[in-house]
């Protein structure tokens, strides 16, 4: 997602880093303290403020949509590319990857699973884009990421 920022140049947003802003601490020392609710309200009021600012890519965590609010804040505002991987590649990048997850902790396959059941047709229906990164470099998916960007442009009266 920084990628496609970066070749169409536009400004790129991290929601759990903007909260990580304003709260000081990390996703998972917040979520510790404070708990999901918390997060989640930090995490809609960050939505609110990215979507004003013009040309920002902005990269949400796999939750957002589970708030009705933050769906149709999203529907008025913006289109939304639904990077989609096969559940094993999402564990291994899980496995890869040092950020502390608190909503996989546990057994990440079985509550990866549950997520999808609960959110895949929440993107479904949200998303105006879908992409299958399983087989994409970041560099590949951001390049035909930018494609869609260009030929939307090309197509919105300016």
């Amino acid at each position: 997602v920084r990628l496609l920022a970066q070749r169409v140049g536009w400004v790129f947003a991290d929601i759990d880093k903007e909260i990580e802003a304003v709260s000081g601490g990390s996703v998972a020392e917040l979520v510790d303290s404070r708990g999901w609710a918390h997060f989640r309200d930090l995490e809609h009021r960050a939505l609110e403020r990215l979507l004003e600012q013009a040309g920002t890519v902005i990269a949400t965590g796999g939750g957002i949509v589970e708030r009705v609010e933050n769906r149709e804040t999203i529907m008025r505002q913006r289109r939304v590319v639904w990077l989609r991987a096969d559940q094993s590649l999402l564990l291994q990048r899980l496995h890869d990857d040092e950020t502390e997850r608190p909503l996989l902790a546990g057994d990440p396959e079985r509550l990866l699973q549950e997520l999808a059941r609960i959110r895949e047709p929440l993107y479904a229906q949200l998303s105006t884009h879908s992409i299958d990164t399983g087989s994409m470099t970041p560099e590949a998916a951001a390049e035909q990421l930018a494609g869609m960007v260009g030929e939307e442009r090309m197509r919105t009266p300016q």
